[in-house]
């Protein structure tokens, strides 16, 4: 490593620090970083000059006749992702704008709930978030859908089948616009609280009443989409163009719950189902016991909502699309 790509390295050490604590001295950031004074000293000199840290409150030193302490913080805001995410509620279809920040922290959050979703809806409410936070550079969109080359192959709202939608609204708002449908969202979520994520497959399956189901592969932290961004798509096998019958739920759960076991051999798998109980689960689980060996199952979890984790995954997906355009991430 020359001194230039150390320098750099030292450079984004510093900033992971400052981001931690918030705002802190030059004294204390030698101490977690482990940097002499001189040092961040120096490195703190380009941040200020990048606009990345700013000076702001002093505190008494504790040293008597000291000289105060002056703090530093990072710049929170310099840099913001606008998300726009969509779920049903109640039987109605509900987007949420939200805000978010270089340090994961949602600043601003507004709900809606149009008559219809339309590429002219998403494009209205994300122009006006937009001219309220002008320091947005990130937008990502998330959806019940799969995006295959540019296009929204399938998606529950019928008026943005067939578009091109991230591309339209990109050259539109002038901005890059990300996608991610909801259940890999929601795995991401789910995997951020695991402390074994980095080291395990996990697979969430959504099963929403009525719809075929979904599901996101997480593997070593990482998800997984496939070359076109389609793995996970177990619902596809059920488009004959017939309208959708669960039939006996417990005995196609079973069959896609073995699927899976056999496809990716998943160390967890998460199940989201609204109504879904323990007992009936429990029903489920020896069905696939019956097929396969039960050491081979995974630890398997229920959860009634998918809501939290997917709004949780996106939101870190969205906090990693800001510290990439960081540099250093």
């Amino acid at each position: 490593m020359d001194k230039k790509d150390m320098r750099r390295a030292n450079r984004q050490l510093l900033r992971q620090a400052l981001m931690e604590l918030g705002q802190a001295t030059k004294p204390k950031l030698a101490e977690v970083t482990g940097f002499s004074v001189v040092t961040v000293n120096a490195l703190m000199k380009e941040l200020l000059a990048a606009g990345e840290a700013e000076a702001v409150e002093t505190i008494n030193s504790g040293a008597a006749g000291g000289r105060p302490a002056q703090q530093f913080a990072y710049c929170r805001n310099r840099k913001l992702v606008l998300l726009l995410y969509m779920f049903e509620e109640q039987g109605r279809d509900k987007l949420v704008l939200a805000v978010e920040n270089l340090l994961g922290e949602i600043i601003w959050q507004k709900e809606a709930f149009p008559a219809e979703i339309t590429e002219a809806v998403l494009l209205a409410n994300l122009q006006a978030a937009l001219a309220e936070f002008p320091k947005t550079c990130q937008v990502l969109l998330g959806m019940p859908g799969v995006e295959v080359a540019g296009k929204m192959l399938v998606i529950d709202y019928p008026e943005l089948r067939d578009l091109t939608l991230t591309f339209d609204l990109s050259k539109k708002l002038s901005l890059p616009v990300q996608f991610c449908n909801d259940i890999n969202a929601a795995v991401m979520g789910y995997g951020r609280e695991c402390p074994q994520a980095d080291a395990e497959t996990i697979v969430g399956l959504y099963w929403p009443h009525g719809y075929p189901p979904g599901a996101g592969i997480l593997q070593n932290g990482r998800l997984y989409i496939g070359r076109d961004g389609i793995a996970g798509e177990v619902g596809c096998r059920f488009s004959t163009g017939e309208p959708y019958h669960e039939g006996d739920f417990a005995q196609l759960a079973a069959a896609e719950i073995i699927r899976l076991v056999r496809y990716w051999n998943p160390h967890r798998l998460v199940i989201y189902r609204e109504g879904l109980t323990e007992d009936r689960l429990e029903e489920i689980l020896s069905a696939c016991r019956r097929e396969l060996p039960g050491e081979l199952l995974p630890q398997v979890e229920l959860r009634a909502d998918l809501a939290q984790d997917y709004v949780q995954g996106l939101r870190q997906i969205g906090r990693e699309l800001l510290l990439r355009s960081e540099g250093g991430y």
